[in-house]
């Protein structure tokens, strides 16, 4: 027996068909409307478009130029003479006595509290270390003043009555701001601000900033009374943090830097003054001994002053080809906007869009001509081969 297969096979025209349906490029259809209305519509959104794109961009917001961070350190020096009462009779103090730097600015004190300690055992001097009777105290516990004896002992400050007696440095510290002595004449220190920086995309150049208005300390420029600094910062009593900021944004494109790029300078404080936080201000202590031998005596002072701390912050900018084009093809693309909103005007506020509707539904375009009061209309079938409507 033969068994006859067969099989199909595509013809060569069907192939063609395939291909010449493949190799077709598709564009939209143009509808032209004679709307003297929507063309301004659309006119006016390309304006408003091409004045952001030019004055917000690129004027303001400088879309030609790239961006580079800032480095840079700074130093500051401090001098003046400050005047202290009842020390235990008056002391003139200068700026080695009263001003501490810090690695990013510095400490000016404006009180202070000494306490002569010697080490032995005493009463304690803390609420924390209130008892009545001896067991109420824990022999070789530790306390707030030192080590706990075991003993109940009366409190020579009266306030509480009675405190467990400790090994350590003696008398303890008291509680509070007692016997606090005001320093005179701090806020009339001057403070040297020493900047150098460094914008990335500079080719490594410092700009030191303190030199901008040649090399002698300027006023208001690297050159700063404390009263100046915490002008309008509040209450001083227990001491601020204060932050003082210079923000730089230079244009590296306009010459020397060092005399084009002025920072801006701000104050503002750091610590917290409505009462709601449990410390405010700013302090620290420090102590001398009187014998560096045998360590048995010292001097507790407690400083309150302000505590300043110096930063840089900003950016520098230099022309960039590729910044700049990036920048036009995003603003080309914007333009883009203009024709949505001019159709969602033709779509839903134009007074044919009824005609417009139907048209469209049924496959044909509308070509409305408004020059007399109702407009006219008339239908163009998908048979009519002219690509611009008129």
């Amino acid at each position: 027996m033969t068994v006859a297969s067969s099989s199909t096979r595509p013809s060569s025209s069907s192939c063609s068909s395939m291909l010449s349906s493949l190799l077709v490029y598709t564009t939209t259809r143009e509808v032209r409307i004679h709307e003297p209305s929507l063309a301004l519509a659309y006119y006016a959104c390309v304006g408003l478009l091409m004045l952001y794109i030019i004055l917000g961009d690129f004027v303001a917001g400088h879309a030609y130029q790239a961006s580079c961070t800032l480095v840079s350190s700074v130093d500051t020096k401090a001098k003046g003479q400050a005047i202290v009462e009842n020390l235990p009779g008056k002391t003139v103090l200068d700026a080695s006595d009263l001003v501490t730097s810090t690695g990013d600015g510095f400490f000016a004190a404006t009180s202070l509290r000494t306490t002569q300690q010697l080490m032995g055992t005493c009463a304690g001097v803390r609420t924390s270390e209130q008892c009545t009777v001896d067991g109420d105290c824990k022999a070789g516990a530790m306390a707030w003043s030192g080590e706990q004896t075991g003993k109940c002992v009366d409190n020579p400050s009266g306030t509480p009555p009675k405190t467990c007696e400790v090994y350590g440095w003696c008398p303890g510290e008291p509680e509070g701001e007692a016997g606090t002595h005001d320093v005179q004449g701090v806020g009339n220190f001057t403070v040297f601000a020493r900047i150098n920086s460094r914008f990335e995309c500079d080719g490594g150049r410092t700009y030191r900033y303190t030199n901008a208005l040649g090399s002698e300390p300027t006023p208001g420029v690297n050159l700063f009374t404390i009263n100046e600094m915490i002008e309008g910062l509040g209450e001083l009593d227990a001491g601020m943090d204060v932050a003082l900021t210079f923000a730089f944004n230079c244009d590296l494109d306009r010459g020397d830097v060092q005399k084009t790029c002025t920072p801006s300078i701000s104050t503002r404080r750091l610590d917290n003054v409505d009462g709601s936080t449990l410390s405010e201000g700013y302090n620290l202590r420090t102590v001398t001994y009187g014998d560096s031998i045998s360590w048995d005596n010292r001097t507790l002072t407690k400083w309150y002053g302000i505590r300043v701390r110096v930063r840089t912050v900003g950016r520098g900018r230099r022309f960039s080809a590729s910044e700049t084009f990036a920048h036009i093809g995003s603003g080309v693309a914007m333009l883009g906007v203009a024709a949505v909103i001019t159709d969602f005007l033709l779509m839903y506020v134009f007074r044919h869009r009824a005609q417009l509707y139907e048209l469209l539904a049924q496959r044909k375009v509308l070509v409305a001509d408004a020059t007399g009061s109702g407009g006219t209309a008339e239908e163009i079938t998908d048979d009519n081969e002219q690509p611009l409507l008129r």
